[in-house]
Formats: structure tokens, sequence, C-alpha cells
């Protein structure tokens, strides 16, 4: 029996992000305290902060999107272009605020 995989590769769009996070790292408790952090990106904004130990407990995290662009998406990651019905009538950024 012969396996034959054909794969087929489309040209995506770069990604082009940006990461900032203000912190403080209390050595005694060994503790993260996550100010405030943010992950933008061509589809929308990721904002994060909370509280991470590091032996491996989580005592609160908070994320919001924001300035979130569905159309976008399959630029990115091209099995949304199958899953997301894109062509019912979204336009512009989804903004929860």
């Amino acid at each position: 029996m012969k396996w034959c995989a054909i794969t087929s590769f489309e040209q995506i769009a770069t990604l082009d992000t940006t990461f900032e996070i203000d912190f403080d790292y209390d050595l005694a408790s060994q503790k993260y305290q996550i100010h405030s952090g943010s992950l933008a990106t061509p589809i929308g904004i990721l904002a994060f902060s909370g509280q991470i130990f590091l032996i491996r407990r989580i005592k609160s995290v908070r994320v919001a999107l924001s300035k979130i662009e569905i159309e976008n998406l399959p630029q990115y990651i091209p099995s949304f272009s199958s899953i997301l019905p894109l062509n019912l009538g979204f336009s512009g950024r989804v903004n929860s605020r």
C-alpha cells in the first residue's frame, strides 16, 4: 500500500503584532502581578491583566478583546473562510464598549 500526501499552501498575509506588558515580580511569593498587557494585531487587540504564581497557579486573570475585525480573519487563518459567513453583512469593527 502506498501513501501519498498532497499538500497545498496558501500564501497568507503577514501578521504584524505589537506586544506590551507592565508587570512586577515578587521574589518571596514567586508571584507575577500583571498590571496591564496587550497584543495588538491587524485582527484586533487582546488585553490582559492578573496574578500568576510560578507554582502553576493562576490567582486571577482578566482578558478582553477589542477592535475585532472578523472579516480579516481569513487573511491570517485561511480555514476561517469556510467557517465564517462573511457574506452576511459583517462590516467594520466590533467593539464591546
